[in-house]
């Protein structure tokens, strides 16, 4: 997931940590955003999800926990802004932009 997330423009760092219960995985980590303003952290928010949908090695099944913050922490993102219902899994990240990773 960090190579997803570094892979994408304005993003400064990301840290994340698998855990594994009940047979289900999730993703929980933070992801620092250079910009400045929530509307430009909420876009390169969009941006890291969209490069969590293409990344094949990423169960469907898998749930993200992510916090989306600036370097200074006075702009944030969540998934819920842009239409999610809480913190997603993989395959609705998948489903949301219509991306089939390959």
């Amino acid at each position: 997931m960090t190579a997803a997330a570094v892979s994408v423009e304005g993003v400064a760092t990301a840290e994340f940590t698998c855990e594994v219960s009940f047979g289900y995985s999730t993703q929980k980590g933070s992801v620092t955003i250079s910009g400045t303003t929530e509307s430009e952290v909420t876009a390169v928010m969009e941006d890291v999800l969209r490069a969590f949908a293409a990344s094949a090695d990423l169960d469907d099944s898998m749930t993200l926990y992510v916090d989306y913050e600036n370097e200074d922490g006075t702009a944030t993102a969540h998934p819920s802004r842009i239409g999610f219902n809480g913190n997603p899994r993989v395959s609705q990240i998948r489903e949301h932009y219509g991306i089939t990773p390959g």
